[in-house]
């Protein structure tokens, strides 16, 4: 996929002493932290900064690979590392649906090895719109409904709790349902079915 990968160093925001001409006052600045380099210089001076065909990318500090271009006047790399990949194949566009954005996101980059490990993006926890529909289409709402409702009326914390959550909370967690299993009467194996229940009720919208 490529054959070399080149450190252009860590990068932090600045403010110039004076803002250079041509630029607005409200403009963010950024400097390559081992000897203070400006990155407008970087980029558009005659430093000869970068390959015309290497994409260029920015790296978080818990190594997750985030902006990736050709073009380095498309990153801002203040807080990240910024880093030439070599050797991609040129006849990859720079955007797109297919750009060369697509080889490396959702990617880690180890310094030390020059490699990127694939990740997976936690998901967000479903809706309890998603999760209550799951339980209908699955036939457990009404059960689920009637014990909320008698937890509730019992007057105990669990119950209003489980009543707040059933009827108001924004999303549904796993930990909270582990909470409250013993009003949903759910084992933890139900409590994962139900989320997946949910799960599949997004991804059909």
């Amino acid at each position: 996929m490529f054959n070399t990968v080149l450190d252009h160093g860590l990068w932090e925001l600045y403010r110039p002493e004076v803002v250079p001409d041509g630029y607005p006052e409200g403009a963010a600045f950024a400097r390559r932290v081992s000897d203070g380099q400006d990155w407008y210089g970087y980029v558009y001076g005659e430093v000869g900064s970068f390959t015309d065909e290497g994409v260029k990318a920015t790296v978080s500090p818990d190594g997750r690979v985030q902006a990736i271009y050709r073009n380095a006047s498309c990153l801002f790399p203040a807080g990240h590392q910024l880093i030439e990949i070599l050797g991609v194949d040129p006849s990859i566009p720079d955007g797109g649906p297919d750009g060369v954005h697509k080889l490396f996101e959702r990617t880690t980059f180890d310094a030390a090895a020059a490699t990127f490990t694939p990740y997976e993006l936690e998901r967000l926890p479903p809706s309890l719109s998603d999760w209550r529909v799951g339980l209908i289409e699955n036939g457990r709402f009404a059960d689920v409904q009637a014990r909320v409702m008698a937890a509730r009326n019992s007057g105990s914390v669990i119950g209003a709790i489980a009543w707040e959550r059933f009827e108001y909370a924004n999303t549904v967690r796993r930990k909270e349902l582990m909470r409250l299993r013993p009003v949903l009467n759910f084992t933890e194996e139900e409590v994962d079915l139900s989320l997946a229940w949910a799960y599949a009720v997004e991804d059909a919208a």
